[in-house]
């Protein structure tokens, strides 16, 4: 491997973003296969290529497969540029460890409590990722400036 992947940090960050895409990926597969089972459509042109009226049903299974994901777009986005910055700064390998296991684990565990409808367990897990991320943001930020 050449450089950057040749700190643990890196490769762990990579190895994360890795599967919260594929996460993402399989929610959003989810999210179709629902839509299909249910034939529940985000689109006229999508009920008129399966030969049925439009209608306009929101679905509470859809509709919480969706919040899911958004919820994914609104935390794990800005995660991917947190995480390449806090990455580059070489923090240690316990914080590497804790922040990017930690968030990563912190997403996979939310969709699941999300989709199975888990209160208080769905903030708990968003909670950890959300103190990961800020962390991450606070430690960079010493990283770069304290000097």
């Amino acid at each position: 491997m050449t450089p950057p992947f040749d700190t643990l940090a890196f490769r762990l960050f990579a190895l994360s973003v890795l599967v919260l895409v594929f996460k993402m990926l399989v929610l959003a597969s989810w999210t179709s296969a629902i839509r299909l089972r249910k034939k529940i459509f985000a689109a006229p042109e999508d009920y008129a290529s399966q030969g049925l009226p439009v209608q306009d049903v929101r679905d509470p299974d859809v509709a919480r497969a969706r919040r899911a994901h958004r919820n994914d777009l609104e935390n794990i986005l800005p995660y991917f540029a947190v995480g390449a910055v806090y990455a580059a700064t070489a923090p240690s390998a316990a914080g590497a460890w804790l922040c990017f296991g930690g968030f990563t684990l912190a997403r996979v565990l939310h969709t699941l409590f999300y989709l199975n409808e888990r209160m208080p367990h769905r903030t708990l897990a968003y909670a950890l990722g959300y103190f990961a991320l800020l962390w991450m943001i606070l430690s960079s930020a010493w990283s770069l400036f304290a000097r």
